[in-house]
């Protein structure tokens, strides 16, 4: 996951806006509508930040599986959907993985993916990989 302008921005819209109704609140004799507003957007604001730095910290492993990993490809061997997350399917792969100086090796990976994509992805496919130098059972697909 990446960091993007649009996101920081409606960050900053909310926490700045939301402080600037406290501020005004205060300002007219108190208004409670007015401090109300301002709360519920710096809590958005202040929640919104927060989830952002968990989900890019979280993302971190990919990042680095993508900067630093051995590039190769995988073969789909076979493909089952697991479950359905936010209508999108979760498939688990087999996967038949080649990268330079390593041997092939055959990998289970589970990945969510988009339900465009997923009817695409049948045995025979090959995707780019990502390998973990260290565990070459970790892996990325790179879409």
């Amino acid at each position: 996951m990446q960091i993007n302008k649009t996101g920081i921005g409606l960050v900053a819209l909310f926490f700045v806006g939301g402080v600037g109704f406290l501020v005004l609140g205060f300002y007219v004799e108190l208004d409670f509508t007015l401090l109300f507003i301002g709360f519920v957007w710096s809590a958005v604001g202040l929640g919104l930040g927060v989830l952002g730095i968990i989900f890019y910290r979280r993302s971190g492993h990919e990042r680095g599986l993508f900067s630093d990993g051995l590039r190769g490809r995988g073969t789909i061997v076979s493909v089952k959907t697991v479950a359905l997350i936010n209508a999108q399917p979760l498939l688990e792969f087999v996967l038949d993985v080649e990268v330079a100086g390593l041997e092939p090796k055959r990998v289970k990976h589970t990945a969510s993916v988009s339900s465009f994509a997923a009817g695409r992805l049948t045995p025979g496919f090959v995707l780019p990989v990502c390998v973990n130098p260290a565990d070459h059972d970790d892996l990325l697909l790179v879409w």
